[in-house]
């Protein structure tokens, strides 16, 4: 959205936050993205588990009503008048549907989720396909959500646009990798690998670790947050940072390291190419259509052997691991964020016209 103002298009958002976190917000004063260029609206909702259901009752179908009538209350409150409503993610898709009709106006989602094919765990096909048909025009950022979307969901593939997630070239780019680990008090003459992600086993952390284990003088930085990691030598650092922090410690790492289940179009390879990292990955289909094979090595992500062996593979062959490393940049460029908001502009004014 911080983009999409560049280019000269006037955007209003409409933050819904669970009320819990608002008012924890409120109280710790906490401004999460320095300044905005957007004009933003920020308001609680009542949020429910996403993961609970009981026969007929659905704790996700009921968080997305809730934050449907928060979202329509505080666009009469604020008197929001636009062209057209964009809603990011499904969970968001209900609230994005309800206000465009209030206003008489296009709808458009994006669907990122790598998991929108289990979202019938909590509410009925019948339900999504239902909402899926409202939109006029629904973004997919990758082949394989778009091939989820028409297969199960039977959305026409006419209303689905395929564009990637793309990293920000004016925060993602390489710093110089010693005076990165100087700053941040990271041995300067060890192989070092970095996740960033949530810790979780979908994500592949505890996996990752596991593999480091078996390795020599390689050690992990770890950026996220979630289920503890436990106390184990491989492990240089484990914690959230802030996002400006994120390039910095990409930059001092050799190596970017993510043995997930599964990604819709993950943010954070593409950040990692951007800083000049190669990447060891899954080998599922889209992180497949994200990466080849001149910048990365698709791996079993449920083998920690499979892991360590593509680690050891760059950590041993120089000519390879520099190879990729120039090829990381050079495929970043297809994922920048200039290219990807042109994409979005355009579609949007598509849509808008019809």
């Amino acid at each position: 959205m911080q983009e999409i103002c560049k280019n000269n298009v006037d955007v209003t958002v409409l933050a819904p936050e669970p009320a819990h976190h608002y008012l924890l917000n409120k109280i710790k004063n906490k401004v999460s993205y320095g300044q905005e260029l957007a004009q933003i609206f920020r308001f609680p909702y009542l949020s429910f588990s996403n993961k609970f259901s009981y026969r007929d009752f659905s704790a996700v179908y009921w968080g997305m009503k809730s934050m449907a009538l928060s979202v329509r209350f505080n666009t009469q409150r604020f008197r929001i008048k636009t062209d057209l409503v964009y809603g990011h993610f499904f969970y968001s898709g209900l609230a994005t549907l309800e206000l465009a009709k209030k206003l008489d106006v296009p709808a458009v989602l994006t669907i990122g989720e790598s998991r929108i094919g289990e979202h019938t765990k909590y509410v009925s096909r019948e339900f999504i396909i239902q909402q899926m048909s409202r939109f006029s025009g629904i973004v997919a950022v990758s082949q394989e959500i778009k091939k989820i979307l028409i297969n199960k969901y039977n959305v026409p593939e006419s209303r689905i646009k395929c564009i990637p997630n793309a990293s920000d070239s004016s925060l993602f780019y390489p710093r110089d990798r010693i005076a990165m680990r100087i700053k941040h008090g990271l041995p300067l003459d060890s192989f070092i690998v970095i996740f960033v992600g949530h810790f979780n086993e979908w994500k592949g952390v505890h996996r990752l670790i596991g593999a480091l284990n078996l390795i020599d003088n390689v050690y992990g930085i770890f950026l996220g947050s979630g289920s503890p990691l436990g106390s184990n030598n491989k492990i240089l650092l484990a914690k959230a940072v802030a996002n400006y922090q994120v390039p910095e410690y990409l930059s001092a790492a050799n190596l970017f390291v993510l043995p997930s289940r599964n990604e819709g179009s993950c943010n954070a390879i593409s950040e990692a190419l951007a800083c000049g990292l190669p990447v060891v990955s899954s080998d599922v289909p889209a992180i497949r259509e994200q990466l080849d094979e001149d910048v990365s090595l698709l791996t079993d992500p449920l083998s920690e052997e499979s892991i360590a062996s593509s680690i050891q593979t760059l950590l041993k062959d120089k000519p390879l691991y520099d190879k990729m490393c120039v090829a990381a940049l050079k495929k970043a460029q297809i994922y920048s964020l200039r290219n990807k908001t042109k994409e979005m502009i355009g579609y949007f004014e598509e849509i808008i016209r019809r």
